[in-house]
């Protein structure tokens, strides 16, 4: 139940201001009432475990660990894919040409996997947005001509933004919010 406590002089102005308030809302579905978000975890998991991969795998990558060229190994170039080594849809995702390049992809990908993981946990969210990366590169491979070639973990950091943006419109959805609010998270 919800009270609103006024100054008695005020009271006939207040019912006056909520009366109208109905009468604009009547018809739109209402709002829905202010609900407290209540994380299902931190995302200090998989914000730890996103960036100690990046930059395990850029270490290895600038050093070329064990004398391995990961890019020529993993990055995703579409005829190899086409040809039968499918992990480079995933793998593609750990290498970056730079170290701006992966900077920027941890500092946007740490900012979206703790919203996807507040949400769903980080396991779920983890596993979310590496299947969904994965899908984008493999639809890569399959749109573009099998000459293309790609690397970095952008594909996935628009992954974790691309749940939290869905998730929260299904949330929305699902409680009775005007048109507005049920496609901010789309926009």
């Amino acid at each position: 139940a919800l009270v609103l406590l006024v100054p008695g002089r005020a009271a006939d102005l207040a019912r006056r201001e909520l009366d109208h308030w109905e009468h604009e809302n009547r018809g739109r579905g209402g709002t829905a009432p202010a609900t407290t978000f209540r994380p299902v975890d931190s995302g200090v998991p998989l914000a730890t475990a996103w960036v100690g991969l990046l930059l395990v795998v850029f270490y290895a990558q600038v050093t070329s660990w064990q004398g391995v060229d990961f890019i020529a190994a993993g990055g995703l170039d579409g005829a190899a894919v086409r040809g039968g080594e499918w992990w480079r849809v995933v793998t593609a995702l750990t290498l970056h040409g730079d170290a701006a390049h992966l900077l920027a992809n941890i500092f946007f990908g740490v900012f979206f996997v703790v919203y996807a993981a507040q949400y769903l946990g980080s396991g779920a969210a983890g596993l979310l947005v590496l299947a969904a990366a994965a899908a984008g590169n493999a639809m890569d491979v399959l749109l573009l001509p099998p000459a293309h070639r790609a690397i970095g973990a952008s594909t996935a950091v628009f992954a974790a933004l691309g749940l939290v943006a869905a998730w929260v419109w299904m949330t929305q959805t699902r409680r009775a919010v005007g048109w507005a609010r049920r496609y901010a998270p789309l926009v």
